[in-house]
C-alpha cells in the first residue's frame, strides 16, 4: 500500500510540474525565442528601410540636369559624372582633331588675306609671305582665302555641334542610368496552331508567331 502511495505520488508531482512548466513557455513574454525573433524581424526592416532610403537618395541626386551642366562647363565632367569614363577621351579627340583642322586651314587663310593687302596696295616693302609671289594674282588670292575660310568656318561648326553632342550624351546617359535592365525583362517567341472549326468540329489549322513580352 505504502509503495502504491508513493508511486502515486511522484507521478502526480511530475504532471504538475510538467504543467508548470508548460505555462511558463507559452505564457512568458519575455521569451528568448521570441525575443531573438522580434529582434531579427526589427532589426531586418531597419536594414530595408534603409537600403530604400539611400536607392532613393542615389536615384535623386543623379540629376540628368547636373550632368549636362557639367559638360557644358567642362566637355567629358559630365560623362564622368555618369561614371562613363570611357567616353572622356573620345570627346577631347573629337575637339582636338577639329581644332587642328581649324588651325590648319585659318593659318593659309591669313596668309592669303595678307598677301592680297599687300600687292593691292602697290607691292610696297618685303612681301609678307611666301603667297605673295607664288600667287601674285589677287582673284588666286581671293580664291584662296575664301576656300580656307569656307574651311575654317565649316570645322567651327563641326566642333560647335560636337560640343553639343557632348551636353546631349551626358544627359541621355544620365537618364538611363535609372533604366530597367534586370533578369525581369524578357521576350519569348513561340509558335501557334489555332484550329479552324466549323460547327464545332476542326476543318483546318493556320499558324502565326506569338510573342510574350515580360517587365
Amino acid at each position: 500500500m505504502a509503495l502504491h502511495r508513493y508511486i502515486t505520488f511522484i507521478l502526480i508531482s511530475f504532471a504538475a510540474l510538467s504543467s508548470i512548466n508548460a505555462q511558463e513557455v507559452n505564457g512568458n513574454p519575455y521569451d528568448t525565442s521570441t525575443v531573438i525573433t522580434n529582434d531579427t524581424i526589427i532589426d531586418n526592416t531597419k536594414i530595408s528601410g534603409n537600403i530604400s532610403v539611400a536607392d532613393s537618395v542615389q536615384k535623386e541626386t543623379h540629376s540628368p540636369k547636373r550632368a549636362g551642366i557639367y559638360s557644358a562647363i567642362l566637355p567629358g565632367l559630365g560623362q564622368g559624372y555618369n561614371h562613363k569614363y570611357w567616353k572622356i577621351p573620345i570627346i577631347w579627340t573629337g575637339f582636338a582633331a577639329t581644332g587642328y583642322l581649324i588651325y590648319y586651314n585659318a593659318v593659309p587663310m591669313q596668309k592669303a588675306y595678307n598677301a592680297y593687302i599687300w600687292i593691292d596696295q602697290g607691292s610696297i616693302g618685303d612681301p609678307p609671305n611666301e603667297y605673295a609671289t607664288q600667287y601674285p594674282s589677287l582673284t588666286k588670292l581671293e580664291s584662296l582665302y575664301n576656300q580656307y575660310r569656307h574651311n575654317v568656318e565649316l570645322f567651327g561648326l563641326v566642333s560647335a555641334a560636337w560640343y553639343v553632342l557632348n551636353i546631349i550624351d551626358a544627359i541621355v546617359d544620365a537618364h538611363l542610368m535609372d533604366f530597367d535592365i534586370s533578369d525581369d525583362l524578357s521576350l519569348n517567341i513561340s509558335p501557334e496552331f489555332t484550329p479552324i472549326t466549323i460547327s464545332g468540329i476542326p476543318q483546318n489549322y493556320y499558324s502565326g508567331i506569338t510573342m510574350h513580352i515580360h517587365f
